[in-house]
């Protein structure tokens, strides 16, 4: 089994928020012997070990049954709305220490880049030497980044280059703040999280990015959100509105079956329902663990979906086999 979502946050890049928390938004603290990361826009998460120490992550993992763990570092620290030049510095620290993880994991882990997008040069600089440096087959980005969606043309050389580059493009929310009427009851994650999803694969099937970008692998966490749940209201829309036929001349569902989604809906039926819409080559196995939003039985929600073995077992591994050369 092959996990393709889960998270990093390597000793290095903490050692350096240590000694310069405001370089990063946040700060680490102590709470109830528990280490915390406490971002500026007021959010908090512990940091256990299987966040940073590779021996306590292939551990947690052996416990799950997952053979092999594509690990990328936690969206909170994308760093989309500092200054260019610090965010590539930050982006950089935490490549290092993933590539780092990995080396030390004796092939049972694969490393993800992160690239500061808000400077699309400098995005693909970091990009080309994580790729070069450390073998990495894929990047992780925001849904959106810093407010500007992901189909600006600003943006659009940088997505050309990981599609040259045959990447795996992880898109993954991240904390932007409070959200209206989100206050309460932590919906910002519950709910904020699958919207911003749903949000950016709309805005990627209705500008025309992928007639531009045929061949670009964007996978899209949280089984994608509210949107596959939503496509008939989508579809109704493509037919009855001019707005949503402006830029590309392909249904919104005809493109999603040209993405890629992971499993972590929290529920069978809503798996299998994801399955039967794109199909069990565009599904492939994702946890968020170490995160308590994770699904830490996978491959017993797989199994309760009732899809068959060759199915599941595309779906547990032998496609991230594929995009991510895994022998």
């Amino acid at each position: 089994m092959v996990d393709v979502h889960a998270h990093d946050i390597p000793k290095n890049f903490l050692a350096a928020l240590r000694r310069n928390e405001e370089a990063f938004g946040a700060r680490l603290e102590r709470r109830n012997g528990r280490l915390f990361a406490v971002h500026k826009e007021g959010h908090a998460h512990p940091i256990g070990d299987e966040f940073t120490e590779v021996e306590a992550k292939l551990r947690d993992m052996d416990r799950r049954g997952i053979d092999r763990t594509v690990i990328s570092p936690g969206p909170a620290f994308f760093g989309y709305r500092r200054e260019a030049g610090a965010a590539a510095e930050m982006a950089a620290l935490l490549n290092d220490g993933t590539a780092q993880m990995v080396d030390e994991a004796g092939g049972r882990l694969a490393g993800y880049a992160v690239v500061p997008l808000q400077d699309p040069r400098r995005a693909a600089l970091e990009l080309e030497r994580a790729v070069g440096a450390y073998g990495f087959r894929g990047v992780e980005v925001g849904t959106d980044i810093a407010g500007m969606p992901l189909s600006d043309p600003s943006v659009r050389p940088f997505f050309r280059r990981c599609q040259e580059l045959g990447l795996m493009v992880l898109v993954h929310p991240y904390f932007n703040g409070k959200k209206p009427r989100m206050e309460q009851y932590y919906l910002t994650n519950l709910f904020g999280n699958p919207f911003d999803t749903a949000l950016a694969i709309a805005d990627v099937l209705l500008s025309g990015m992928l007639d531009d970008l045929p061949d670009l692998k964007l996978l899209f966490v949280h089984g994608g959100g509210f949107l596959p749940y939503q496509m008939g209201r989508l579809r109704h829309g493509y037919d009855v509105r001019a707005e949503t036929r402006e830029h590309t001349p392909r249904s919104p569902e005809q493109s999603l079956r040209s993405l890629y989604f992971d499993t972590l809906t929290h529920d069978p039926a809503a798996l299998r329902f994801l399955v039967g819409m794109v199909g069990p080559e565009r599904v492939l196995l994702g946890t968020d663990l170490p995160f308590d939003m994770a699904d830490g039985e996978p491959l017993a929600t797989l199994a309760a979906t009732g899809l068959g073995a060759a199915e599941q077992a595309k779906i547990a591994g032998a496609n991230a086999a594929v995009h991510f050369a895994l022998g």
